[in-house]
């Protein structure tokens, strides 16, 4: 059976050693965990005034294929293994497409 998980960014900042850090929460589905690969990016359109009025989610936009890989997760500046759905955390990643990460990108992996 296949799980599917997405993950907001939030904003995207640097940890103290100067690594670049995404944070974000998980919106949909199961915890993240260390290993996983997301296998796709997209961003949906969605204004202050859209939330204010509880608008239904607006189709994805910017769809792309990628395959990043979760290398470490922080949450309240502890290492942890898992990332649960509501908990807000810093995502460690590698990957060709990283680069192409911005504030408002939902990242989407399943298992």
């Amino acid at each position: 059976m296949t799980s599917n998980v997405e993950f907001y960014v939030q904003a995207i900042t640097a940890d103290a050693a100067g690594r670049t850090v995404y944070v974000g929460f998980v919106v949909t589905g199961r915890a993240i965990s260390v290993g996983d690969v997301f296998s796709s990016m997209y961003e949906v359109p969605r204004s202050l005034e859209d939330a204010r009025q509880q608008r239904p989610r607006a189709a994805p936009i910017n769809v792309r294929s990628t395959s990043i890989r979760v290398d470490a997760i922080d949450s309240m500046r502890v290492r942890v293994k898992e990332l649960p759905s509501g908990v807000t955390g810093a995502l460690y990643l590698t990957g060709d497409d990283v680069g192409a990460i911005a504030a408002r990108t939902f990242l989407s992996a399943s298992r």
